[in-house]
């Protein structure tokens, strides 16, 4: 088994994994204000009997409840691709520092991510949900920064996992040149080497 190429596999997961997860926030969001700005037949009953506003809101809130869940729920199966990345590069191929260290530091940014920056987002986004544009001004400020941080920390991620593809994809290990053929010096077996 080609170890490098396993670790190129989960490694090219992880960073489709990322854009679909990214795509299907925006998704989420603007789909919710569809359902409310055009609602089918019997939608529209339902939410007029709530009240446009009241119902925007709680559409809004499942949106974001959703989104929030995919999103937990995605940088913990970040975690385990970055351990299995580590762990096959580290103790299936013979990779130098260079390489061990990007998937590393894909694992501490994937961390750091998941439990510094994440949990802040949800609870914040949580109390946000119900409160009226104006009336949390300073919260809104706070959460536009958890947010920009944990945009800065995914292309920080998509970076550093390109950068480690590249060097698992272009470079090779010392000393294998990809045309070396084992020589076979019994009679029996010179059909190998032809």
């Amino acid at each position: 088994m080609n170890f490098r190429r396993l670790a190129c596999l989960l490694l090219g997961v992880w960073l489709g994994g990322s854009a679909w997860m990214t795509v299907d926030a925006a998704r989420a969001v603007s789909g919710a204000e569809r359902l409310a700005s055009a609602p089918s037949p019997t939608a529209a009953a339902y939410l007029s009997a709530a009240g446009r506003d009241v119902a925007r809101e709680l559409l809004r809130h499942g949106a974001a409840e959703q989104a929030r869940w995919a999103l937990e729920t995605w940088q913990t199966v970040e975690l385990a691709l970055g351990v299995a990345v580590l762990f096959v590069l580290l103790f299936g191929t013979r990779e130098g520092k260079y390489p061990l260290f990007a998937a590393l530091l894909l694992l501490v940014l994937a961390g750091f991510e998941r439990f510094m920056i994440t949990p802040e987002i949800v609870s914040r986004g949580r109390l946000l949900d119900f409160m009226a544009p104006g009336a949390a001004a300073g919260e809104r400020a706070k959460m536009f920064v958890l947010e920009g941080a944990r945009t800065g920390l995914e292309v920080g991620k998509a970076a550093v996992g390109a950068v480690l593809a590249g060097m698992l994809l272009v470079t090779r290990r010392s000393g294998h040149t990809g045309h070396e053929v084992d020589l076979v010096d019994h009679t029996d077996y010179r059909h190998v080497d032809r």
